[in-house]
């Protein structure tokens, strides 16, 4: 079923026989002349495999220094605008090289990337537990039946009575907020960076609602936690810029520049979270083996923190502290980066379209009239939902999904092998005008579900991704981002700074802007 040989590889055959002739007329001994002839077939292999790979199409590539001419430095700003350029030639798969030996098969159309998200032959890559050493084996490293395990284990933490109990709490907290932020907009001259004002809130807001954390620093605790877990994400952004520091084992990295610091942001996140762990379980142990039922006959939810210290493993044994840190770590990065990113780019495409910035301020306006939220008012919130999806579209916080085969696939006509890692560009597929007519502009009223013939593929908008794999906090995530969303436009009216009128998106593992986002937020005159 393989595709038919490509020159290069009957090049290499040919090599092989001039090879073994000059060997043999210039009397070289045995030994030498078999590891001359195994070396040769390695390489004739080598090149029959590189050239399979070939054939599904990319960007021109040289054979040391792979495709990174075209494509730009994955911490850079290159790299994401040279995207929708490779997909118009490109538009449902393209291979790029990392050097000459690494290929990364980018899916990037809903026909494409539905059997990876969707089927059991592809595993998290083999770079993820080697990258993401603050994660430990979490839930985000996990594979087969341990991550079915951990996922059935953290799933109730997001049931229904569990979001309406976290629907309360941050709402208030949401208050608190707007209430304090026109002194610090005041203070910065009125124009602020929403992604970093947005982190703190959404960070904070986390914390003491799912992680139920009232600690009397939690807010220093939070900032502590936001600069080390992004110092952390800026660190293996670069690493993956860097074949010597990517190719390098762990135990070598961490003696290296960009390793050190990385390490040195992973310490800050585990002391932090084994604090906030200590704390609990002393509460935990002074109540006794009763602190869990006492709960649930209070009419208390369990919340993240009393589920991730019940844990166990796969084995049924009590999970490690290390494992109970890095899941911790995961739900926190992800919740507060995650929802971050989302919300601060909606912001930005709301100053910039302020006509459906409007139409978000009056149907927030109307919701919050009613009282505090609940989920069912959350629903009605169409258009600031609306406007939340075609932003994430343009800008989705996780630009990529990186799996590896687990047996030889078929990809837009060409089987490429086991062990091959491939990328679901949620960037590429969002961008892609042979999913989406003008990729490029905001039109919120793609995602009008209500509108006459509407049809969207489940696999073309993949914020949470897809499939079984797809986020476990999603509607946590949705929740946050519409209550947000309508307390900020509600309230505040965002424009873009004069003379700066678009971001420089940046994939360091979260679609960070390069100079963040700097809008001008003016306090709406109550009427």
């Amino acid at each position: 079923n393989k595709p038919p040989l490509k020159p290069p590889t009957m090049l290499g055959w040919l090599a092989l026989g001039v090879v073994v002739v000059a060997a043999a007329m210039k009397g070289l001994g045995t030994a030498v002349l078999i590891v001359i002839v195994l070396l040769t077939a390695k390489t004739v292999e080598f090149m029959r495999w590189r050239s399979r790979i070939d054939q599904i199409g990319g960007p021109e590539a040289t054979l040391l220094g792979g495709t990174a001419k075209a494509t730009g430095d994955v911490s850079s700003g290159d790299r994401m605008s040279k995207v929708p350029e490779i997909i118009k030639d490109f538009p449902k798969a393209y291979r790029l090289w990392a050097g000459p030996l690494f290929p990364l098969v980018h899916v990037c159309h809903p026909e494409t990337i539905k059997p990876f998200l969707s089927s059991k032959s592809t595993n998290k890559t083999f770079l993820i537990p080697k990258m993401f050493a603050h994660l430990s084996n979490s839930i985000f490293v996990q594979n087969g039946k341990e991550w079915k395990h951990s996922r059935r284990q953290f799933t109730p933490a997001f049931h229904f009575n569990s979001l309406a109990n976290y629907l309360v709490q941050s709402s208030e907290l949401a208050d608190d907020y707007v209430e304090g932020l026109p002194a610090i907009v005041e203070a910065k001259g009125g124009i602020i960076d929403v992604m970093a004002e947005v982190a703190n809130l959404t960070a904070s807001i986390l914390l003491k609602s799912v992680f139920s954390y009232n600690n009397k620093d939690v807010e220093d605790w939070g900032a502590k936690f936001i600069r080390a877990a992004q110092g952390a994400d800026d660190t293996l952004a670069n690493r993956l810029d860097n074949p010597g520091q990517l190719l390098a084992p762990n135990w070598i990295y961490k003696h290296m520049e960009g390793g050190k610091r990385y390490y040195e942001h992973k310490a800050i996140l585990d002391n932090l979270c084994m604090a906030m762990i200590t704390e609990r379980r002393a509460i935990v142990e002074k109540e006794g083996p009763s602190y869990f039922t006492d709960k649930a006959a209070r009419g208390e939810t369990l919340d993240f923190l009393d589920i991730v210290l019940s844990s166990t493993n796969l084995d049924g044994t009590p999970a490690s502290d290390d494992l109970i840190c890095g899941q911790c770590i995961t739900f926190i990065a992800a919740g507060f980066g995650t929802t971050t990113t989302a919300l601060g780019y909606t912001l930005y495409c709301l100053a910039l379209h302020k006509d459906h910035q409007e139409k978000c301020h009056e149907e927030a306006k109307q919701v919050l009239a009613e009282g505090q939220p609940d989920l069912a008012a959350l629903k009605k919130l169409k258009h600031v939902s609306m406007c939340f999806k075609e932003a994430t579209r343009l800008y989705p916080p996780i630009p990529a999904i990186a799996r590896d085969l687990t047996e030889d696939t078929e990809i837009n006509g060409v089987m490429v092998d086991a062990g091959t890692t491939i990328i679901v560009t949620i960037y590429g597929c969002h961008h892609n005008p042979a999913v989406w007519k003008d990729p490029e502009a905001f039109k919120p009223e793609r995602f009008d579900t209500e509108a006459p013939g509407y049809v969207m593929d489940p696999f073309a908008w993949i914020l949470y991704s897809a499939g079984p794999r797809n986020c476990v906090g999603q509607k946590y995530a949705d929740m946050q981002s519409r209550l947000l969303l309508a307390k900020l436009l509600n309230t505040f009216e965002f424009s873009v700074v004069e003379g700066v009128t678009n971001v420089r998106p940046v994939p360091k593992i979260v679609l960070q802007s390069e100079d963040g986002v700097k809008l001008r937020v003016t306090h709406r005159k109550i009427t």
